[in-house]
C-alpha cells in the first residue's frame, strides 16, 4: 500500500498486488522460489495476466470508496517476450472498464533492458493507454538516471537497503536527496519502500518523496483485510487504523527529531516557487515549478519543464 507523505493522515493512493502460494500441505512457498519456476516453464505469462485481471477487478470495486485509487502489478521480463503483450493488457483493462492510468506496471531493476528495441516499443504502446511504469528495487541493478528518462519511466521505487537506518547514514541520505531532486526535475515519481521505523519516516518526510511504502504503515494482507483496514472508511478496522496513525505521529513528535520542512511551509502559505529558463536564439523555453506552484496553477498532472 502506498501513501502520500504530504498529508499527515497518510492518504491511501494505491495498492500493490502481491502473489502468494501455499503447497497442498498448507505450507507457504515464497515468491523467490515459485516465480523462477514459473518463468522457466513459461507459465508466468498465463499466471501474470491472471494476477493483472484479478487486481484490476478488485481495484474497480475499491473505486467506490476511493475514486482515484490505483493498483501496481509486478511484471516479469519474460512476459515482455510475448509480442502481443500490449494488446492482451489492453483487453484485460477493458473487462472491468478501468482506465489505463489506474494501472502501474512494476519491473525489477535487476533486469537488463538497455538495447532492447522490442521492449521499448511495447513500453510505448502501453504508455499510449495511459499505463505508468515503475522501476522496482531502484539502486540495486542496471538502471541509471539518464536511461530512465529515455524509457519514459513514470516512477522509481528506492530499495529498502538505502532506507534502512537512513537517520544514521549520511551517504544514503544525500544519495536519496539527489535521486529525488533529479527525478522531480524529470517528472518522475519517487516511492521510498521498506519504511519500518518512525525515525526513518521523520527523515524521509523532509526529503519529500511522492510516496511512502512499508511495514510501518501496512503489511501484506488479503483483499478483504486491506479493504477493512485502509479502504472502507465505514469499517471498524479503518477507524482503528486511523487511530494508529494518529498515535504514530504523537510518538514521532516526541522523538526529538526536529525537521525544517520548507516545502510544507510554502505549501501551507500558498507561496509557489518557479524558475524560467530561456534561450531565444534556439527557441528553447523551460518553466521549473514546485508542487505548490503546480497546485496554484491547477495543474492536474506532471509536465516536463519544457
Amino acid at each position: 500500500m502506498g501513501s502520500k507523505p504530504k498529508d499527515r493522515k497518510r492518504d491511501v493512493c494505491g495498492v500493490e498486488a502481491l502473489l502468494r502460494y501455499r503447497s497442498l500441505m498448507g505450507d507457504p512457498i515464497f515468491p523467490n522460489e515459485f516465480i523462477p519456476l514459473l518463468e522457466r516453464t513459461g507459465m508466468i505469462n498465463e499466471v501474470g495476466l491472471w494476477v493483472l485481471e484479478q487486481a484490476l477487478f478488485q481495484c474497480k470495486k475499491w473505486c467506490s470508496h476511493i475514486p482515484d485509487i490505483g493498483v501496481s502489478v509486478n511484471f516479469s521480463i519474460v512476459q515482455f517476450d510475448d509480442i502481443l503483450i500490449a494488446e492482451k493488457v489492453k483487453k484485460i483493462l477493458e473487462k472491468p472498464e478501468m482506465p489505463g492510468y489506474a494501472l502501474t506496471i512494476e519491473i525489477t531493476e535487476s533486469v537488463e533492458m538497455q538495447g532492447n528495441e522490442h521492449l521499448r516499443k511495447t513500453f510505448r504502446l502501453l504508455c499510449s493507454l495511459g499505463i505508468a511504469f515503475s522501476i522496482d528495487d531502484f539502486g540495486t541493478g542496471y538502471s541509471n538516471l539518464s536511461y530512465l528518462k529515455r524509457l519514459n519511466v513514470n516512477e522509481i521505487k528506492i530499495d529498502r537497503i538505502f532506507i534502512n537506518g537512513i537517520q544514521n547514514n549520511t551517504y544514503n541520505h544525500k544519495l536519496i536527496h539527489n535521486i529525488i531532486e533529479f527525478a522531480k526535475s524529470g517528472s518522475i515519481r519517487v516511492c521510498c519502500e521498506g519504511v519500518e521505523s518512525i525515525k526513518e519516516l521523520s527523515v524521509l518526510e523532509v526529503l519529500q518523496p511522492d510516496l511512502l511504502q512499508g511495514y510501518l504503515f501496512a503489511k501484506p494482507g488479503t483483499a478483504e483485510e486491506t479493504e477493512k483496514n485502509y479502504i472502507n472508511k465505514d469499517a471498524v478496522e479503518y477507524k482503528k487504523y486511523s487511530d494508529f496513525i494518529e498515535d504514530l505521529y504523537q510518538v514521532k513528535s516526541r522523538t526529538g527529531f526536529i525537521p525544517f520542512d520548507h516545502k510544507r511551509i510554502l505549501d501551507e502559505t500558498d507561496v509557489g516557487l518557479w524558475i524560467i529558463r530561456m534561450d531565444e536564439s534556439k527557441g528553447y523555453y523551460e518553466l521549473h515549478a514546485d508542487e505548490t506552484m503546480e497546485r496554484i496553477m491547477d495543474v492536474e498532472r506532471k509536465f516536463t519543464p519544457r
